[in-house]
């Protein structure tokens, strides 16, 4: 049981008698998982240096009238700093939503919001989110959940991932971003078979990207072509660099005495 001072973040789904009964356990699943996905990227794109892979919020009850569910700030594994910085993204994109205007939020709560609409559509019903009770704003089928060209920054680039997946009945490649995220990307038979050989190493590919102007997250990539990219050796750079250098440096006894010598006029 809640104290009178906690903070309850709920998603309730209410018109034409809706109930958890009404709708498949994968579906309810779905509405809290994407609740929860909702808020802390929310989180993530108003602070960044929160760890959002953290037990952040708790999942406290499902109430049946209509469909409730019901979150928690987790104060057994945060603080209180980090409780209102929780509700205050949590008010920011529910702000959001009851204007209308989403182009201030990070590309995956607008995912989230989306897929909770994808229920709001099958059962011809409304989607409100509220904070201990009060209403704070809601979709339904109607609601036009877009994201704008502001959302997004495009152009071409680089980029360097582990690949750890390749194949597929349409053919795409899994790669993993400086162990932060994932990206699948479209590719041809012939690439993926290619790269297919690379799989579990770090890969370079060139082409067309789209990136989450709150997050710098990637969210599209066309792929050009790939890069003969072969992760160096450190200690082997340092060795070759020493021999270059023909023992100039063995002759300072600190970092200090290095630093100076870099410096000197």
């Amino acid at each position: 049981m809640v104290s009178p001072t906690t903070d309850i973040l709920e998603l309730k789904l209410e018109g034409n008698d809706i109930n958890p009964k009404a709708v498949k356990p994968g579906e309810l699943a779905l509405l809290i998982y994407e609740f929860e996905r909702s808020i802390l990227s929310a989180v993530k794109a108003e602070y960044p240096g929160v760890d959002t892979s953290e037990i952040l919020v708790s999942f406290d009850s499902i109430k049946d009238e209509s469909i409730g569910v019901n979150l928690i700030p987790n104060l057994n594994l945060i603080g209180e700093d980090i409780k209102q910085l929780i509700i205050t993204s949590y008010i920011s994109f529910t702000s959001a939503v009851a204007s209308g205007n989403f182009q201030n939020l990070s590309t995956d709560t607008i995912k989230s919001l989306k897929r909770i609409q994808q229920v709001t559509r099958k059962y011809d019903c409304t989607a409100n989110f509220r904070r201990n009770g009060e209403y704070l704003g809601g979709i339904n089928s109607d609601t036009k959940i877009r994201v704008t060209r502001s959302n997004l920054l495009s152009g071409n680039t680089t980029i360097y991932g582990e690949l750890f997946d390749a194949g597929g009945d349409s053919p795409n490649i899994h790669v993993r971003i400086n162990d932060q995220y994932n990206i699948i990307i479209s590719a041809s038979r012939e690439t993926v078979k290619e790269l297919a050989n690379r799989l579990y190493e770090v890969v370079g590919l060139k082409g067309y990207a789209k990136w989450d102007i709150k997050t710098s997250k990637i969210e599209e990539f066309e792929l050009h072509n790939i890069i003969d990219y072969k992760p160096g050796n450190v200690k082997e750079a340092f060795r070759k660099l020493r021999e270059i250098s023909s023992g100039y440096w063995d002759k300072f006894e600190s970092n200090e005495d290095i630093n100076n010598e870099l410096l000197r006029d």
